[in-house]
């Protein structure tokens, strides 16, 4: 599958076992979970985590989930291994678009992390394509800097890994 900028995802010869949807808008990272101090009437106080609801990653991962719905309806979550790739597009930045030179796809560097990027993504599709995200064992994500008619949008690809993995080596 090719993104249109001539940047393709990884080949593989078995196109057709690949669950493949985009999402548009800017991809969000994950962030770190917060901390408060409960203090309950009866008992010891206690430290509890939480996303504040207006964290830009609860939409995020509500696209995600909704656009794989869309490309997975009506079947039930993988159980296996699975595979999975992500190509985050963020958007360029003002200081870097011209009018008259090229503005190729580039390399993103810098915030956010590209682990962080996955953790959202991956969150969100626990319990729609897969049951849990513990069953990813292989990974290829990449952070790219939109290209200069592009607007942001991830692409998500997953299938399930039914070969035995042959011996890695070192």
């Amino acid at each position: 599958m090719s993104d249109g900028q001539g940047e393709a995802l990884r080949l593989h010869e078995e196109e057709a076992d690949w669950i493949e949807f985009r999402v548009d808008g800017p991809p969000v990272a994950q962030p770190r979970q917060r901390v408060r101090i409960v203090t309950p009437r009866h008992g010891k106080p206690f430290a509890s985590n939480y996303l504040p609801a207006s964290d830009p990653v609860h939409d995020y991962k509500t696209r995600v989930a909704s656009a794989a719905n869309n490309a997975y309806w009506g079947v039930e979550p993988l159980t296996g291994p699975v595979e999975v790739e992500i190509l985050a597009v963020f958007g360029r930045p003002q200081c870097r678009v011209w009018k008259r030179k090229p503005m190729p796809r580039t390399r993103k560097i810098g915030k956010p992390d590209f682990d962080n990027v996955a953790k959202a993504v991956c969150d969100a599709l626990t319990g729609v394509v897969w049951r849990d995200d513990a069953q990813i064992t292989d990974a290829w994500i990449r952070k790219r800097e939109a290209s200069g008619d592009e607007t942001p949008h991830t692409i998500v690809r997953v299938r399930t890994l039914t070969e035995q993995p042959h011996e890695e080596t070192r």
